[in-house]
């Protein structure tokens, strides 16, 4: 099977591009704000050093789909942000099964009214993000297969 052919941006994947990794840079900003509020990482709790770790993760995302503008990049975008909002609606479900005596994992029994809607919503948001980027993947790789069909008869 032949390699599909690098093809360089449209203004139109351009500008989806750009909106695409503001959208990232933003969730990794919203997704480290809690771990930002405590005051010694080297002792935060485990939630707050994990959502530092997710978010560095999402800024480093956002970088690599601006240094690599091909409908791939977008790929492991989506699936970035699926596993996200699996793992976002899981604590989501967690905190609320859990009863109230009982502890939370990584150290989330402290914060346990906040876990609630922080979790729910972080896991909307990036299921909002893997729905844009599967989106844009698919037409931009939809374009690149129409292009290596059409090389393929021009021989």
């Amino acid at each position: 099977m032949p390699t599909l052919p690098w093809q360089p941006p449209t203004s139109t994947q351009q500008r989806s591009l750009f909106w695409m990794t503001l959208l990232t840079v933003f969730l990794g900003m919203l997704t480290m704000l809690p771990g930002l509020f405590s005051v010694n990482s080297w002792f935060a709790p485990l939630w707050a050093r994990t959502s530092l770790l997710l978010g560095l993760w999402q800024l480093g995302l956002a970088i690599w789909i601006m240094t690599i503008p091909d409908w791939s990049a977008l790929r492991v975008a989506l699936w970035t942000y699926a596993l996200l909002a699996a793992f976002y609606g899981g604590l989501f479900a967690v905190v609320l099964a859990t009863p109230r005596g009982q502890d939370l994992p990584w150290d989330l029994t402290a914060v346990r009214e906040r876990a609630i809607p922080w979790s729910g919503g972080m896991a909307f948001f990036c299921l909002l993000a893997a729905y844009a980027n599967g989106t844009m993947m698919s037409r931009w790789r939809k374009q690149v297969r129409k292009a290596l069909r059409a090389r393929e008869q021009s021989y």
